[in-house]
Order: structure tokens, then C-alpha cells, then sequence
């Protein structure tokens, strides 16, 4: 009889999934939609050690600022998670969420920079840093699609 109750308790539950996350706010403005572009395709292509493996990534843009929340929104989903650069610590030993238990494993901040754009053809510049001697500079080209910005080209400036 036990049985039977949890089998039509889960029969239930699958039958009213939970509803899907609400979607991320659109980004206003060619800059953060760039920001955005750059963003995704140096978390898949870049030459750190961490890689996906890192335990977080923390986004600065623009030199020293947090990104927009509308622009960490377009991350709620990705793993490993995406935070603001204030809410991480760097050193030569590694980069860490702030609070983050001793031994945790490091993360990566990505930087996007000086974004210039002309028509729908656009060139950004962005980084990464890992930890002393492991960063790199990079340059893209980007174009305008009907899908939004895409990066065509990323050509490397520095690595260390």
C-alpha cells in the first residue's frame, strides 16, 4: 500500500513539472550584447589550465566594473557559475569567490574591454587571468547576424 501511495505521489509530480526558469532580460545596447558574445565563446576557447573546471568564473568589463545584472542574468544558468569580479579575490595563488572554504578549487576571471563598433562589424578586446604566470590578451572581430553579435575572428595578443 506504501508503495502504491509513493508511485502516485511521483506519478503526480511528474505530470506537473516545475515551471522553467524565467528568461534572462534582453540586453539593450550593442556593447553588452558584444560583452555578451566575447564572454561565451572566451569561456569555451581559451588556454588556461581550469578550463571548465574552474569553480567559478568572475566577469569584469570596462577595466576595474562589475558587468550589468542584466548581463550576469544572461549567465543564471551556466555552470561553472558566473559572478560579478567584486565577488572574487585574486592573488598569484589563484582566483577565489570571496568566503570560499580553504582548499577550494580556483576560477578564472574573464574581462571584457575596449569595444569599438562600426556598422554591424564590431572588434572588442578581452582576457583572462588564472593566477601568476597563467593569462592572456585577446582580440576579436565580431559581426552583426538576425541571431545577434557572433565572433568570427579571436586572434591572441598575450599569454603567459
Amino acid at each position: 500500500m506504501r508503495t502504491a501511495i509513493l508511485i502516485a505521489i511521483a506519478s503526480l509530480s511528474a505530470c506537473h513539472p516545475a515551471p522553467p526558469a524565467a528568461p534572462a532580460p534582453p540586453l539593450t545596447g550593442d556593447s553588452a550584447q558584444i560583452s555578451e558574445a566575447v564572454f561565451r565563446h572566451l569561456f569555451a576557447n581559451n588556454a588556461s589550465a581550469a578550463q571548465g573546471a574552474a569553480s567559478v568564473y568572475c566577469l569584469r568589463v570596462d577595466g576595474p566594473s562589475d558587468p550589468s545584472e542584466a548581463l550576469l542574468a544572461r549567465f543564471a544558468t551556466h555552470r561553472p557559475r558566473v559572478v560579478a569580479v567584486s565577488a572574487c579575490t585574486e592573488s598569484s595563488d589563484g582566483v577565489f569567490l570571496r568566503g570560499a572554504a580553504s582548499g577550494a578549487r580556483p576560477g578564472l576571471i574573464f574581462a571584457v574591454g575596449e569595444i569599438s563598433i562600426d556598422g554591424d562589424q564590431a572588434t572588442a578586446t578581452a582576457s583572462y587571468f588564472e593566477g601568476g604566470l597563467s593569462a592572456a590578451s585577446y582580440g576579436y572581430s565580431l559581426r552583426r547576424t538576425a541571431a545577434g553579435w557572433e565572433v568570427i575572428e579571436q586572434v591572441l595578443f598575450m599569454i603567459s
